[in-house]
């Protein structure tokens, strides 16, 4: 397996980088219909602290920011399309996490009351044909107003809540490509 660390779009802010979950090297074989899950890694490459929110409900399927949008190609591979969500849960204050310069976290890991989810495409990847994959993810916390973020169910705690989205760098950010050949 080979992984080119392709430098899509990045910020100033921070980076976002894909590798394969479990450990490996460039002599990994990667083999068919075996499971291959996908980890996330969002650095705070600033000299600033940032804010931001991990993976929430509708977040894989672009229905609210922010937005992880993996993307998954390879000979006749179907990307697994979450269901669109009729309903998303409240943002809440406890979904922000704030990094110092430096740090980085993992936005599918619920921690100290964050409710984060796992991204299903990248949790669940298991390549089907031989041939070579190209995976990356976009990140998106652009929105042009905090309505995008709240969800759809009530949030009777709004206030607070609305000061943290407008503390998070609204950008848009496309991780490294990994890339690898599975045999």
């Amino acid at each position: 397996m080979k992984q080119e660390a392709q430098e899509h779009q990045q910020s100033d802010k921070f980076t976002v980088t894909i590798f394969p979950q479990s450990s490996w090297t460039e002599q990994t074989l990667v083999k068919v219909n075996k499971p291959f899950p996908i980890a996330i890694k969002i650095r705070n490459i600033s000299l600033e602290p940032i804010w931001i929110v991990g993976v929430l409900d509708g977040s894989e399927v672009g229905v609210r920011f922010p937005r992880y949008i993996p993307k998954i190609e390879g000979p006749g591979y179907q990307q697994l399309i979450p269901e669109w969500p009729e309903m998303t849960a409240p943002i809440r204050a406890s979904d922000f996490i704030e990094l110092q310069p430096g740090e980085s976290f993992d936005p599918t890991q619920p921690a100290s009351g964050r409710a984060y989810l796992p991204l299903i495409a990248f949790r669940d990847f298991t390549p089907t044909t031989t041939g070579t994959y190209r995976i990356s993810l976009t990140l998106s916390t652009d929105s042009a107003n905090e309505k995008g973020w709240l969800g759809s169910l009530p949030n009777f705690d709004k206030a607070p809540v609305s000061s943290y989205i407008y503390k998070v760098p609204h950008i848009t950010v496309i991780s490294n490509l990994l890339t690898f050949t599975v045999l």
